[in-house]
């Protein structure tokens, strides 16, 4: 397993315990993620109490080489789109789907019938934003926000 998660380039990021006994604490559940695409993240431990398992919480921030700084990819929804959006899934035949026995290929089908019809009234759209340079922001106060 350990050659597999190399070859892709996987790490394990949990180093807290997620198991707590009376008598022990261990990491028995973790995280792999490509550290080459995922380079900043978090991982946090959540105590939910319900098991002697906790639960993580990552977060994680992609980097694209092709996006600068200040920009970004978001999909734009107002009241027309998505009534557009409803109307295009309600008169959508699914046929495709029913047709085989194979439930991989069913799923496939059926993923790629909605991404069409979401994607065409919701496209993505690069957004520039400007970055407001405030005088009395401090380097201390900037280093909080961050």
């Amino acid at each position: 397993m350990d050659n597999l998660l190399l070859l892709y380039n996987l790490v394990g990021i949990v180093d807290f315990p997620t198991r707590l006994t009376n008598t022990s604490a261990t990491a028995i559940d973790n995280f792999f993620i490509d550290v080459s695409v995922f380079q900043d993240y978090v991982v946090l431990p959540f105590l939910n109490g319900l098991t002697d398992h906790d639960a993580q919480i990552i977060v994680l921030r992609s980097f694209d080489p092709g996006q600068s700084p200040g920009t970004k990819f978001v999909r734009k929804f107002d009241q027309h789109k998505i009534s557009d959006f409803m109307f295009n899934l309600s008169n959508e035949s699914w046929d495709i789907i029913f047709n085989t026995d194979d439930v991989n290929c069913m799923y496939n089908s059926f993923v790629n019938i909605y991404l069409k019809i979401f994607q065409a009234p919701f496209p993505l759209t690069k957004v520039t934003s400007r970055s407001k340079i405030n005088q009395w922001i401090t380097v201390g106060i900037q280093i909080s926000c961050k």
